[in-house]
């Protein structure tokens, strides 16, 4: 995501919370599917970079270091006050 870089994964684990298949990146159930959707990005260069861009935008939205450190100020913020 930061590098702007489209992600093809696996649909397992946590990556389908983070990967908004076809607008992020895409979610594959096989090494088969990951190579189609490979030659079909390196294909067609204007979706290559719509996807790049969103998840470069995503990216900025919810994984830098300033987001997580507002969120654990906000959560500490909110501990503060319950124990207030």
């Amino acid at each position: 995501f930061a590098t702007g870089v489209p992600v093809i994964a696996f649909a397992s684990g946590g990556v389908p919370e983070v990967v908004d298949h076809g607008r992020t990146g895409f979610l594959v159930g096989s090494v088969e599917q990951m190579a189609a959707v490979a030659i079909s990005l390196l294909s067609d260069e204007s979706a290559l970079r719509a996807v790049a861009s969103a998840a470069r935008k995503t990216w900025e939205a919810r994984f830098t270091a300033e987001r997580y450190q507002s969120l654990l100020l906000e959560a500490v913020e909110a501990a503060a006050r319950y124990g207030a």
